[in-house]
């Protein structure tokens, strides 16, 4: 599959969306020290995710699969609308057993662990702003 990459710019914008704000500040810190990473706001609803993506147009979205206001399957595809480039990563803390939303039918990807190692998810993030499939 042909790779294209959107992204040329040195620092990402970042949203970040959970309704657990204890594990909200955990991935805002994250994200603070990681070198190449800004994050741009973070939010605690569904509603609040959709209002910032509407006034940032972040590069990454990384939000909670299921927050008051539907989670982040339920505004996917009107985030997909405000910014068409904006890579959306879904988390959850339950990946097994319990059955999730098929999250690439709205483009998103994941859902990934809460618990993965914050290398996988930096990785994750970093292969998906840069190596975007090419639309054919």
């Amino acid at each position: 599959m042909q790779r294209l990459s959107l992204r040329t710019h040195a620092v990402l914008s970042v949203v970040l969306a959970d309704d657990d704000e204890r594990f909200l500040r955990a991935l805002t810190r994250i994200f603070d020290d990681e070198p190449g990473f800004v994050v741009s706001g973070a939010a605690t609803t569904t509603r609040e995710l959709l209002d910032l993506v509407l006034v940032c147009c972040p590069d990454v979205v990384v939000a909670d699969v299921r927050m008051p206001g539907g989670g982040v399957v339920a505004v996917a595809e009107e985030m997909r609308a405000l910014c068409p480039t904006t890579v959306i990563v879904a988390l959850s803390a339950h990946t097994f057993g319990w059955p999730l939303p098929s999250l690439e039918c709205v483009g998103a990807i994941g859902p990934l662990a809460k618990g993965l190692p914050v290398s996988d998810l930096l990785t994750v993030i970093r292969r998906a702003i840069f190596e975007l499939p090419a639309l054919e």
